[in-house]
This record gives C-alpha cells, structure tokens and sequence, in this order.
C-alpha cells in the first residue's frame, strides 16, 4: 500500500434539505494502521468515507465518542492470577 499520499474523506453535510458531500475531513494517522483498516474495509466492501461519516454521526447522536476511552487497569502479576485467568484464552492483539 502507498502511504504517502493523504486520505481525504468527505463528511455529509445538508444543503437544501439535499445530502450534501461538501465538507474535507484530514488526518494523519500510523500507516500499519491505516493499512490494516482498510484492508479490513475493504473485505467488508465499505468506503472509509462511510467509517468516519457513521462515526461523526455517532458522536453527535451520543453526544460524545461512542466508545469508552479510558486508562486499563494496571495488569495482575503472576501471583494475583487465579486458576481461571491462567487457562483463559488470550484476546487477539489490537
């Protein structure tokens, strides 16, 4: 994949009661990431203007980011592991 280049994405906006695409939104993000997204996209046959078009929409209908942003736990040690957390299954890496 090409990661110089910018992604521009547009961002539905209303004129005249008509959807329209006339607003740019740019960001800078990590090209693994960006890579994997859209491969990701991709497969699912979904537009990366769609993601961040559905994301705004979520931010304004919940009035915030629709997703929880907050510190992790500080992780157990060895020995504050019960049974149970030792034979769980590892979640896929992010």
């Amino acid at each position: 994949m090409y990661c110089n280049s910018q992604y521009t994405a547009l961002q539905s906006g209303r004129k005249g009661g008509d959807m329209m695409k006339d607003a740019t939104v740019s960001a800078r993000v990590e090209c693994n990431v960006k890579n994997e997204a859209e491969d990701i996209l991709q497969k699912l046959g979904v537009p990366v203007s769609v993601v961040i078009n559905s994301l705004y929409r979520q931010i304004i209908y919940k009035q915030g980011i629709p997703f929880s942003l907050t510190i992790p736990k500080e992780p157990k040690t060895l020995d504050q592991l019960s049974e149970a957390d030792l034979n769980a299954k590892a979640l896929p890496q992010l």
